[in-house]
């Protein structure tokens, strides 16, 4: 039925309907276990609500309704996913590209949710301005925490070594571990090498 849902949503180009049933079709993905397609269908949902964004900051809801509370669900559990398969796989190569996928999701709904905020584009004249993440001096370190319903991950990355996670469930008796990878870059700018502890 989701499937049909969906299809008649893009046959009708009714996209203010399609996010929702991507977003259900990720959501029954997720449950049957099948991440990678959720994650799929997760980032065609967010594709399409970042496509419409400007109608529904307008008319989703009553005033007591946030653009976070609306639609937030839909980008933090694609962030929780991307997280989820990141960590379950053991290349740093290939765990790299899922971390900071996750990280621009993040950015990707903050800056809507500053948009809907002030119920302005202009936010994106002063967002060309920010420093991006990625653009630091070398002996910089960068930690970009990601508060999500059951936890807290932190992203850790440096310019000349590394971009790796830990989350708070892994703590220890300082408080929260975060793994990171330790070593030499290749041409990407992500170490190849080992995790970690800190």
């Amino acid at each position: 039925m989701t499937r049909r849902a969906t299809f008649a949503a893009q046959q009708v180009n009714a996209p203010e309907s399609l996010y929702r049933w991507e977003w259900q079709t990720g959501r029954l993905l997720r449950k049957l276990g099948s991440i990678d397609d959720a994650i799929g269908a997760y980032r065609r949902a967010v594709r399409t609500l970042q496509s419409i964004r400007p109608e529904l900051s307008v008319s989703y809801g009553a005033p007591q309704t946030s653009f976070r509370e609306e639609m937030g669900p839909v980008y933090f559990e694609l962030v929780d996913l991307l997280l989820q398969r990141g960590q379950s796989l053991q290349d740093p190569k290939q765990v790299a590209p899922y971390l900071i996928e996750a990280r621009d999701t993040v950015e990707l709904f903050k800056a809507a949710e500053l948009r809907d905020y002030f119920r302005d584009d202009c936010v994106d004249t002063a967002l060309s301005k920010v420093t991006k993440l990625d653009v630091v001096g070398n002996t910089t370190a960068i930690i970009y925490p990601i508060l999500l319903a059951d936890r807290t991950e932190l992203l850790v990355g440096w310019a000349e070594a590394s971009f790796g996670s830990g989350r708070n469930g892994d703590s220890n008796e300082r408080g929260t571990r975060v793994s990171t990878q330790i070593g030499k870059t290749d041409d990407t700018g992500i170490s190849p090498s080992r995790s970690k502890a800190l």
